[in-house]
């Protein structure tokens, strides 16, 4: 049995047009749940949407709980010997499980598989990554990684995977869907829940491999992704989000004077945009890039320092 994580927050569009694919693309051969966790959405009653469709587990969180510990609430009734986490933001084209049950891999059970994601419009999206790293953040921050496209060295993503044709091991591939198998899941622990909103997928991939396991980009099946539907129009959320994980994953797992210089290097790319985007907004009278130069300058007072000091232990499996 698979078991089908979704987490919803508001954007009950997203989940009733995921939901509807997956009951669509997924043939009643194949035994699946679906639970769907909602972290106290505030634009209506989720009720309207999970009750379209049959067999639903549905979480109503009475509070914001974040998308770590929602998914790791479902994880922990799921009936199914494989889980599924999956975007609300997502279509499925194709039924995955058609392709991902017949590989070898998942007869082990120190797996995680990510597979090709695709835009609206068809089109390659990044679908798989490399670790953050002191190297990773300069790259990014200095715009190294803009000035040398095409070159791997300075690139956080795979350079040449738009055309791999077969499964590769990679550093991390994103949390819109992640296949694996619920003992190794929760052998995991999960997703660290100190992880509010952003890089929990990193996070849990970087653990994947610190305890022997694979951590796998399966490009032979495809799904649309549409990607910060729900950060959209809440930028202060997304940046400050996004910044503070970072900070989290570079002291969980970088060592001195590594992490150290990554820490740096975030700080410094942050002070050097303030005016970057300033000065472009204030040329083109484009209002938003204003805005951004002013989230950047709140950056500079937001500083999240967690050294996971009581954090449960996993071990070599």
């Amino acid at each position: 049995m698979i078991s089908i994580i979704i987490v919803s927050y508001n954007n009950f569009h997203l989940l009733d047009n995921c939901l509807e694919s997956v009951f669509n693309k997924i043939d009643s051969n194949y035994n699946f749940e679906v639970i769907v966790v909602d972290n106290n959405s505030q634009c209506g009653d989720v009720e309207e949407i999970t009750n379209k469709y049959k067999n639903i587990v549905l979480i109503k969180n009475s509070e914001n709980l974040g998308f770590s510990k929602a998914n790791n609430q479902a994880a922990l009734i799921a009936k199914g010997e494989y889980l599924l986490l999956l975007n609300n933001d997502t279509i499925l084209i194709e039924n995955p499980f058609a392709y991902l049950l017949k590989l070898k891999t998942i007869e082990e059970s120190n797996f995680l598989i990510g597979i090709k994601m695709k835009n609206k419009d068809l089109s390659f999206q990044q679908s798989a990554f490399k670790f953050p790293s002191a190297w990773e953040s300069f790259s990014s921050n200095f715009f190294l990684y803009l000035i040398f496209r095409k070159i791997d060295l300075f690139q956080k993503y795979y350079v040449n995977i738009q055309s791999e044709q077969n499964l590769k091991h990679v550093d991390y591939v994103i949390g819109a869907f992640m296949f694996l198998k619920k003992e190794f899941y929760l052998k995991l622990n999960g997703f660290d829940e100190k992880f509010f909103f952003f890089h929990e997928d990193i996070e849990l991939c970087r653990r994947v491999w610190d305890v022997g396991g694979l951590v796998i980009y399966c490009p032979q099946t495809s799904i649309i992704h549409f990607g910060g539907a729900t950060t959209g129009n809440l930028p202060w959320f997304k940046y400050r989000n996004m910044h503070i994980s970072r900070i989290q994953f570079f002291h969980k797992h970088l060592k001195f004077p590594e992490k150290h210089l990554a820490l740096l290097f975030e700080l410094i790319g942050i002070i050097i945009r303030i005016p970057i985007f300033f000065l472009l907004g204030s040329i083109s009278l484009n209002f938003n890039l204003i805005k951004r130069a002013y989230i950047y300058f709140k950056l500079l007072f937001v500083y999240k320092k967690n050294e996971f000091k009581n954090e449960v232990k996993v071990v070599k499996i």
